[in-house]
């Protein structure tokens, strides 16, 4: 059996059905081939009460419903926990993969101490057909651990911001292969691997009713999962054959203040997280060095101070995971 894990939070109804239908197509549930976890991540109606996710699809699903948000890691790691297949797959409220084919070719290929992505097909809202030609396919990502300006795709809106500086982020990769191979790292939001090797590394490092611990949203999680694979022995692989098409929010000039406004506090504990416990001191004290002096972004400058005040404040039980990983595992290196 295949577990799919999919958290979700203020995801339109309709919009989640659309998904789920998609996922599920040609599949009969009787076949006991493929079960769906939907964690609702503390979702609130537009009068902040809680919102219930509830059922509209055909396809049998578990529901779990968070108190309050804790983040798509926690998400993923309770997702996990009720899982009954051996392998899991990982994935966004927002991916659209090749109906009738993901599943077929997931079933025999998963392997051991690897960890897989499908090829990444970028979709605009509106568009759900990840065939169309012309769309930009991606094939997993690097990691950079010092970001600039210089990093960044010439046409990047972030190239307006003065003096941007950044960690730990992920550039979009193209093809090699036709076959499966080892990559730097995930990306494209739908991700699959053996259960039993998820808990050997202990997912994103959640703990059921605890808030600071692990990744908190979208933010770095690709890095994370991909870096904390690769301190436990576990390869990041791209699988070219499958494809998942992802709606990507399109940054223009005009929005990219108000998209890296988006939750950017929670973006920089992930990555701070990430520094503190899966790197190397080396590498560590290379990306908190690269921060200072921070640049003249009032926004950037208050969600990055917020996010220390946050890691100074769980400081002890960051060194506790940081240890678990130097001692079952090795920490990463530039």
């Amino acid at each position: 059996m295949i577990s799919v894990i999919i958290p979700v939070l203020n995801e339109p109804e309709d919009s989640l059905k659309r998904v789920i239908e998609n996922l599920t197509d040609g599949i009969k549930w009787e076949d006991d081939t493929l079960e769906v976890i939907i964690v609702n991540d503390g979702s609130v109606n537009s009068d902040n009460t809680p919102k219930q996710v509830k059922q509209t699809w055909d396809f049998p699903t578990l529901i779990i419903n968070n108190e309050k948000r804790y983040g798509v890691g926690y998400s993923f790691d309770r997702g996990v926990e009720c899982a009954s297949g051996d392998t899991i797959v990982l994935m966004g409220a927002d991916i659209y993969v090749e109906r009738g084919k993901w599943l077929k070719s997931l079933e025999n290929m998963v392997k051991d101490d690897e960890i897989g992505c499908a090829c990444s097909v970028g979709l605009q809202p509106g568009n759900y057909d990840i065939n169309e030609e012309g769309l930009y396919h991606r094939y997993g990502a690097k990691i950079i651990y010092r970001v600039t300006t210089e990093d960044l795709p010439k046409q990047s809106a972030l190239r307006e911001i003065p003096n941007y500086v950044d960690i730990i982020d992920c550039k979009w990769l193209s093809k090699k292969s036709d076959e499966p191979y080892e990559i730097p790292a995930v990306f494209g939001a739908f991700y699959f691997m053996k259960r039993d090797s998820y808990v050997r590394m202990r997912g994103f490092d959640t703990q059921e009713g605890v808030q600071f611990r692990g990744a908190r949203m979208w933010g770095a999680l690709e890095s994370h999962l991909s870096l904390k694979a690769r301190v436990y022995g576990i390869k990041p692989m791209v699988y070219p054959d499958i494809k998942a098409g992802h709606i990507f929010q399109r940054i223009t000039v005009e929005n990219v203040s108000k998209v890296r406004a988006i939750r950017d506090d929670w973006k920089w504990w992930n990555k701070l997280f990430i520094a503190h416990t899966l790197l190397d001191d080396e590498l560590r004290d290379k990306c908190l060095s690269h921060l200072y002096p921070i640049d003249n972004d009032e926004k950037r400058d208050a969600c990055l101070s917020q996010a220390k005040v946050w890691i100074r404040a769980n400081m002890s039980t960051i060194k506790e995971i940081r240890e678990y990983n130097k001692t079952h595992g090795k920490l990463i290196s530039e």
